[in-house]
C-alpha cells in the first residue's frame, strides 16, 4: 500500500508544472482565496468553496516559503518577495497542485484501511491500486480543486463511519463525525456524507 500511495504521488506530481497557467477551471476559487489570506490574514467567505481547504493552501503556501527560503532560493528570500512571486498563477497553481497530489496518496491508503474493514488483505489492495491508478482521480489531481482532497477526507473517514454502523460506540461515532464535518467544510459534496454519518450516530 505504502508502493501505491508512492506511485500515486509520483504520477501526480509528474510534470507538475507543465501547461501552467493555461489550466485554469471555474474551481480554482479557493486558491485565490488563500493568495488573498496569505498577506493579510483576511478572506472574503463564500458559501459554494468553504474555507478550511483555503487554509490548508495557506499552509502549503508557508511550507513551501520555509523551504525556499532554507533554501536559499531567490524569490524566497523575504515573505514580501515571496508574496510576489506567490502572486504569478504559475507559481500557486503548481503548489496547490502539489496538495492535490498529497490528498491523492493519502486516498490510496483511505481506500486500503476502509476496505479492510469488510475484506482481506488482497481485496483491499486491489481496491487500493484501482482507485489510486484512476485517470480521472490523476487528471482531477493535476488541477487546482477541491474534488480530490475532499474525497481523501470522505474516504479517510470511511472507516470510522462504517464502524460506527457494524459496532456502535462514542470513539467511532467520535471520529466519523469529525471526519465527516471536515469533508462537509471541504467541498459542498461532503455534505450528503456528513448528513449520512449523522443519521447514523442517532
Amino acid at each position: 500500500v505504502a508502493a501505491i500511495a508512492a506511485v500515486t504521488l509520483g504520477l501526480n506530481l509528474w510534470e507538475l508544472r507543465a501547461d501552467l497557467p493555461a489550466v485554469l477551471h471555474s474551481d480554482f476559487v479557493q486558491i485565490g482565496q488563500a493568495l488573498d489570506f496569505a498577506p493579510s490574514g483576511r478572506v472574503e467567505d463564500s458559501p459554494v468553496y468553504p474555507l478550511p481547504i483555503v487554509y490548508l493552501y495557506t499552509g502549503a503556501f508557508l511550507a513551501v516559503y520555509g523551504v525556499g527560503h532554507a533554501l536559499g532560493w531567490g524569490h524566497y528570500v523575504d515573505w514580501p518577495t515571496y508574496l510576489q512571486h506567490l502572486a504569478r498563477p504559475e507559481v500557486h497553481h503548481a503548489i496547490g497542485r502539489g496538495v492535490g497530489a498529497v490528498c491523492a496518496a493519502l486516498l490510496a491508503v483511505g481506500v486500503y484501511r476502509l476496505a479492510r474493514v469488510r475484506f482481506d488483505r488482497s481485496v483491499s489492495v486491489l481496491a487500493s491500486a484501482m482507485a489510486a491508478f484512476s485517470p480521472l482521480l490523476t487528471i482531477y489531481a493535476h488541477q487546482v480543486r477541491p474534488h480530490v482532497p475532499v474525497i481523501a477526507l470522505v474516504v479517510l473517514a470511511g472507516p470510522a463511519v462504517l464502524r460506527a454502523a457494524l459496532q456502535p460506540g462514542f470513539k467511532t461515532a467520535l471520529l466519523g463525525g469529525i471526519g465527516a464535518g471536515l469533508a462537509a467544510a471541504t467541498f459542498q459534496v461532503g455534505l450528503p456524507y456528513a448528513a449520512a454519518a449523522l443519521a447514523l450516530a442517532v
